[in-house]
């Protein structure tokens, strides 16, 4: 069900919603949190203080999260698990200091909010729509039993621009559509963007990793606003980099959960570019945060169709070759730092991921899906749309014009990494002991 029908579907509760709020001068609304876990840029938090509503707030750790996958992992592993943690606590003091108090609390996401609903006599629960299967149909469930209102504040666009609905096949397509009829215009109101403290490092964080900040709306701007300075210029040539932190924004895990808006990194962009001048390097910036359009409206347009697969075609268990390819125990230095690098941070170069996801596919015969499987317990930047559409797009199953897209991994270390610092940094003689 496309984002248009699924609203359709919320209506009838959205309008006793609205009807109530006719009647009552005071409403109780409780805002549950999910991949919006910041103060700025939220539409539910903002328009219900402009109300005056008493406001509650739920984040629900889904039970979902912590079941094991047959290959023997759990689907949020305890790094992207320590991330949002780190996010949350920031948002529990964000919104403290507006009186709101935010609940933590564990189990099916359905239920718990609905118990925790009546718990505090809420009139209805307001939350941003979520992309993805489950969290679409956690979203129709809840409107089925209890007053709901819908807030999309996840993409760039609230409804998707004429000239690409339908959505083109291709990225090249959507891309020089999207840019011909004109990208949105930044707020007038929005930026020079936030200056919210120095950038903070997560004192548990692996010292060799590309990722080590901490989780959170302030640390997310800290990092947006000490790359901008240091590495936005010349990211067109950086971009393909894998040791170090500034080689890209590193903004996808404050992304993927909502810690920042991509309307304001939008429109901080472009004031960028109006002061400082626009490059190949700023463009590129936003041409990346395409992409992630691209699949987030592939996914409103295919639904489950957009994974690809249906899951009677899926082994129940994955092949022995998945295991030292999870691991970093294939053999080939380029792919086992690589996942080495993954499995100790959380994190991977863009590079890196193509290169390890073709690997599995088109070197080692493994189903793409364990995979997106692997990278949906381990990312600290998982969020399903661009994990599947990226996985999808290799396997050949997605968007990809080629239709195999294979990397050779000798060639891409070579051209990539030709003195084999990234091999070195991750598979060292005792690299295991110095995490």
């Amino acid at each position: 069900m496309g984002q248009r029908a699924l609203l359709q579907r919320a209506l009838p509760a959205a309008q006793n919603h609205r009807d109530a709020c006719r009647t009552q001068d005071r409403m109780n609304v409780l805002l549950l949190f999910r991949r919006d876990l910041r103060t700025f840029d939220h539409s539910a938090l903002e328009q219900a203080q402009a109300l005056g509503y008493t406001c509650h707030a739920l984040f629900v750790w889904d039970s979902k999260w912590q079941n094991t996958t047959p290959a023997g992992f759990a689907r949020m592993g305890p790094l992207p698990r320590r991330f949002v943690q780190q996010a949350l606590s920031e948002l529990e003091q964000g919104l403290g200091s507006m009186g709101i108090v935010l609940k933590q609390l564990e189990g099916p996401v359905l239920a718990t909010a609905i118990d925790y609903a009546r718990s505090i006599g809420a009139d209805a629960i307001w939350m941003h729509h979520a992309w993805g299967s489950e969290e679409q149909a956690d979203e129709r469930n809840i409107s089925r039993v209890f007053p709901t209102r819908l807030f999309t504040d996840f993409s760039l666009f609230e409804t998707l621009p004429k000239v690409v609905d339908p959505l083109p096949f291709s990225f090249t397509d959507f891309r020089k559509k999207i840019e011909a009829v004109g990208l949105p215009k930044p707020n007038p109101k929005s930026g020079p963007f936030r200056s919210l403290g120095a950038l903070a490092f997560d004192p548990e964080a692996d010292l060799r990793s590309a990722f080590p900040f901490k989780g959170g709306e302030s640390h997310g701007w800290a990092r947006w606003n000490h790359w901008k300075r240091n590495g936005l210029k010349h990211y067109k040539e950086t971009r393909n980099e894998q040791i170090g932190t500034d080689y890209s924004s590193k903004l996808s895990p404050y992304l993927a959960w909502g810690c920042l808006s991509i309307r304001d990194l939008w429109a901080d962009l472009k004031h960028f570019e109006a002061e400082f001048g626009a490059n190949e390097s700023t463009y590129w910036m936003g041409f990346e945060w395409l992409w992630r359009e691209f699949f987030l409206w592939n996914w409103d347009q295919k639904n489950a169709r957009f994974y690809g697969y249906r899951k009677t075609e899926v082994a129940e268990t994955p092949p022995e070759a998945f295991e030292r390819w999870r691991t970093g125990q294939t053999g080939q230095p380029w792919i086992d730092g690589h996942m080495r690098e993954l499995l100790w941070t959380g994190y991977m170069s863009n590079r890196g991921r193509q290169n390890v996801a073709s690997y599995l596919i088109h070197d080692l015969g493994v189903q793409w899906v364990w995979g997106a499987l692997w990278f949906e317990s381990a990312l600290l930047d998982y969020e399903p749309c661009n994990n599947y559409g990226n996985w999808t797009y290799l396997a050949g199953l997605g968007n990809d014009p080629r239709s195999h897209r294979r990397f050779d991994p000798k060639g891409q270390q070579e051209r990539y990494d030709p003195e084999h610092r990234h091999s070195r940094l991750w598979l060292s003689e005792g690299a295991e002991q110095e995490r």
